[in-house]
């Protein structure tokens, strides 16, 4: 049984929006808290030194998936083109 390309590729972008999107969304909410706690008096420094360390993390994770998304497509556009 063969499957379609397009659908592979489909269910791929897929998986890689919902990524960006969880990311972002992770992203927005640790800065969210930061602003309550300043908001409400409270000592940003748990906030803000958990953000130090989240916020590049998942931007790193997001950069790696985004590579290797695009690595391995552009060596099968490569391959198909042989």
């Amino acid at each position: 049984m063969q499957r379609d390309p397009r659908w592979v590729l489909y269910v791929q972008n897929a998986g890689l929006f919902l990524f960006t999107v969880f990311v972002f969304g992770v992203i927005g909410w640790i800065i969210r808290l930061i602003r309550l706690s300043w908001t409400l008096d409270d000592s940003p420094s748990g906030s803000i030194a958990i953000s130090l360390i989240a916020i590049p993390v998942f931007l790193l994770l997001l950069g790696v998936v985004n590579y290797v998304f695009w690595g391995i497509r552009g060596a099968v556009e490569k391959e198909d083109s042989q």
